[in-house]
């Protein structure tokens, strides 16, 4: 008998090799597909098997892949070939916005800033910079070049800009005093300032006060500071405050209100403090009649008052006013304005002989006090009398004032008492002054 055997393998042919190399599209590599073919003598299609199938996930690098093929009879024939993956695509920067900062100090600002990177086989390329984040940038433009490298070394790098600049001008903080604030006389602090600067740092600073030119220093006061940086910003601070007298208010018989005779003088007086309650004997004021300047009946310059050594006093003439109210205002050379409304009639009370003042309005007998009055003739003997008796006689000044230092009797009777000073007047004429105590039992 004659026997047959098929002892012959089959042959394998690759008829789609795999691409010479394939870029890899994620961490596990990529998806390579390839094909063979098997032929026999006997068996029409021998069974193919593959150490790893194509279509399915080969790692960067060289895979080497073995393709077997076996026939009916069983004989086995092979192919080796390998497939390539490889990673040469760098990461992809994500694009960086150009940075604009303002300067925290003298050499710049620290900036801080961060860059993304994606890459298809390396999931967190490493990121390196050409001068770190969160580092001091000095002043101007810094060009920053970031570089992403991934695992197989392909890297890729771009550039922005960090520019450091300054555009905020000096701080000032005004010390001492307050805009807007009121001080009396002699009583308001002396201004001072503070200056600082957060970036370039401060340059030049300096301070000017413009103040009033009133002999007293009462008035409005503007104290300005100006500032400037080392890259020439500028700022300015300003307190503008006001620097007042004290008015404790006008004087009697001058009342709000009040009812006084037309025709006849009226003194006005007031008198002014600083702020440690004492006099003020240089200020300037004026008065006015409705608005229109005041006239005098003597005893002063125009409608300026007159500093009489006591108090300042304005002897109005109400001669060519109307019968009705008028409004009397005292501007003060501080930039204040005082007023009071009276009304004139023929039927008011006479004030014209009303400069006498007495230092304590309320007394015990035996107390002393002391007079002041004004308005005599220079030199002229002036009498003055308690309730009509006559306690002593003082001689005027060379600007018709008078002083004197008397003691309320022994035993005079409760209850008020009028105190008059008599003697010849500017004018010529008997000028009598008066004024009211009020005796209290001890």
């Amino acid at each position: 008998a004659v026997a047959v055997r098929d002892t012959t393998p089959p042959v394998i042919t690759l008829t789609t090799p795999p691409p010479a190399f394939t870029e890899a599209t994620s961490p596990a590599g990529a998806i390579v597909t390839f094909a063979v073919t098997a032929t026999d003598l006997v068996t029409p299609s021998p069974a193919i098997w593959y150490s790893q199938n194509p279509g399915t996930w080969f790692p960067v690098g060289t895979t080497t892949v073995t393709a077997t093929a076996t026939d009916a009879a069983g004989n086995v024939g092979s192919l080796t070939f390998t497939v390539t993956v490889r990673d040469t695509t760098p990461p992809v920067i994500s694009p960086m916005p150009n940075l604009t900062v303002e300067a925290t100090g003298p050499l710049g600002a620290y900036v801080n800033f961060a860059a993304t990177a994606s890459d298809a086989v390396t999931l967190s390329p490493a990121i390196t910079y050409s001068q770190s984040p969160g580092t001091l940038f000095p002043f101007g433009t810094t060009t920053v070049i970031v570089t992403a490298t991934d695992r197989a070394g392909n890297a890729s790098s771009l550039s922005f800009t960090v520019t450091v600049q300054d555009t905020t001008p000096p701080v000032i903080r005004i010390k001492g005093v307050r805009d807007g604030a009121v001080y009396g006389v002699n009583g308001a602090p002396a201004p001072s300032y503070a200056a600082s600067d957060s970036g370039s740092g401060l340059a030049s600073a300096s301070a000017v006060l413009s103040a009033p030119t009133t002999a007293s220093g009462a008035g409005v006061y503007v104290y300005s500071v100006t500032a400037t940086d080392k890259v020439g910003n500028t700022s300015t601070a300003t307190a503008t405050y006001f620097v007042l007298y004290r008015f404790p208010g006008f004087m009697k018989p001058l009342v709000e209100a009040g009812s006084y005779a037309l025709g006849h003088m009226i003194p006005v007086k007031f008198r002014l403090l600083d702020a440690n309650g004492n006099l003020i004997t240089n200020a300037v004021a004026t008065l006015t009649v409705d608005g229109a300047a005041a006239v005098s009946a003597g005893g002063n310059v125009g409608n300026t008052f007159t500093w009489d050594g006591t108090q300042y006093i304005f002897s109005l003439s109400t001669t060519g006013l109307s019968a009705g109210d008028h409004i009397l205002q005292a501007t003060l050379d501080d930039g204040t304005v005082h007023q009071v409304l009276i009304n004139l009639s023929a039927a008011g009370t006479v004030v014209e002989n009303g400069t006498l003042l007495d230092t304590s309005s309320t007394v015990q007998d035996g107390q002393w006090i002391t007079l002041t009055g004004s308005g005599f003739k220079a030199g002229a003997t002036v009498t003055v009398a308690i309730g009509g008796t006559t306690v002593n006689t003082v001689t005027a000044d060379a600007r018709g004032r008078i002083t004197d230092r008397i003691q309320i009797p022994m035993g005079d009777p409760s209850g008020q008492l009028i105190i008059t000073a008599s003697g010849l007047a500017a004018d010529g004429n008997l000028r009598v002054d008066s004024t009211v105590i009020t005796i209290v039992p001890p």
